[in-house]
């Protein structure tokens, strides 16, 4: 288990490539997007209508796990070894 624990942090410690950054962006702003639409209905008191009831679970929920796999994969360099990202001073 601690193992698990080791590798998991080694690898949302890694450097992201660029495609998974840029699938990051888009599901956290599909999730949040969807979240300010939720608040903005039940701030004014409208009508939430059944069909956004039924769809915002996955939107935010796919949003939060697009954004999860996607942290979680490394870039490689050419011997195969896991690029660390460098630390901000």
């Amino acid at each position: 288990m601690k193992k698990l624990f080791l590798t998991l942090r080694d690898r949302w410690q890694a450097k992201t490539p660029l495609i998974f950054s840029r699938i990051i962006k888009i599901a956290m702003g599909i999730g949040m997007t969807a979240a300010a639409i939720q608040a903005e209905l039940i701030r004014t008191g409208a009508e939430t209508p059944d069909w956004w009831v039924n769809i915002l679970p996955y939107l935010v929920g796919a949003g939060a796990g697009a954004s999860a796999v996607a942290k979680l994969t490394q870039q490689y360099d050419k011997d195969n070894n896991p690029i660390k990202k460098e630390k901000k001073k």
